[in-house]
């Protein structure tokens, strides 16, 4: 499919020829593109989601598919591995053209108060909002498991002036794994 960076920028026939099959991949194939998705048969863009980057690995596709409530995500045979299958999409979804539902973090957070979720696919995730500074959302999770399976909120001992974490005496320098109490 190609990108806007594809289309020559003059005016010869060659460049108007670009620039008309990129307007019709953006109208016509996006709305029209129809898939064949394992164990679900043919199925359009708007039937289907996908997963933010950062989620790639850390949630399944049933719970991709399931948070963005859609039957199904974008098969791998329509994801290529250089990615640029997500450009397409975001030059399509930026001219109003049909998309699978994007997934995102914040989206996906709410998979931690899943209690058939793991508490490892719990840590996985978690680790993701951290490592992407959304303290506060994990915050109004019940994210932590116990060693009897009982389901915590994360609540910081104290914070410093710089609104960072500050760990309990003996925990790595730093770690807000190390900050949570049970109520």
């Amino acid at each position: 499919m190609p990108l806007p960076d594809d289309v020559r920028d003059s005016r010869d026939p060659v460049a108007a020829l670009e620039r008309l099959l990129l307007d019709r991949a953006r109208a016509g194939v996006s709305h029209g593109l129809v898939l064949d998705v394992p164990g679900y048969g043919p199925l359009g863009l708007d039937d289907l989601a996908v997963e933010d980057e950062t989620l790639v690995g850390v949630v399944t596709e049933e719970e991709i598919s399931r948070v963005a409530e859609r039957t199904a995500v974008l098969p791998k045979v329509a994801r290529d591995e250089d990615g640029r299958w997500r450009e397409v999409l975001a030059d399509w979804e930026n001219h109003d053209s049909a998309v699978p539902v994007t997934v995102d973090l914040y989206d996906a957070l709410r998979l931690l108060e899943d209690e058939t979720r793991s508490p490892q696919a719990n840590i996985r995730l978690a680790a993701v909002g951290l490592a992407s500074n959304i303290y506060f959302s994990l915050l109004s999770s019940r994210w932590l498991v116990d060693t009897s399976g009982g389901r915590h909120r994360w609540r910081p001992l104290k914070w410093c002036s710089r609104s960072w974490p500050m760990c309990a005496p003996g925990s790595p320098p730093g770690c807000p794994w190390w900050t949570a109490r049970a109520p």
